[in-house]
């Protein structure tokens, strides 16, 4: 599914108010939800949204994604073999 321009927009927005880093990332969930996350773009659940955590949040609330080098992070929550290719901004200090 195409990305929405609406979606496109605000992460553009965002990355470019940012001080962060622009790395690619992978995505994982069902395959049924692929067409909402491109029209409405990732979802932190419960933010202002009527979604749920599905999977648990060990980290915390929030969208989980894995770096390139570990795809497999996110393969185990998909339905179909199907993954995003996301656009993540880093700008988290490092530990």
């Amino acid at each position: 599914a195409q990305v929405s321009r609406e979606v496109q927009q605000k992460f553009m927005e965002a990355f470019a108010s940012s001080e962060g880093e622009l790395i690619p990332t992978y995505h994982g969930s069902e395959e049924k939800n692929y067409s909402s996350i491109c029209s409405k773009g990732l979802l932190i659940p419960g933010k202002g949204n009527d979604l749920s955590v599905v999977h648990g949040a060990s980290h915390g609330r929030g969208i989980y994604t894995a770096r390139v080098n570990a795809p497999s992070l996110s393969m185990g929550f998909c339905s179909a073999p199907k993954m995003l290719i996301c656009g993540v901004v880093d700008n988290a200090d490092l530990l």
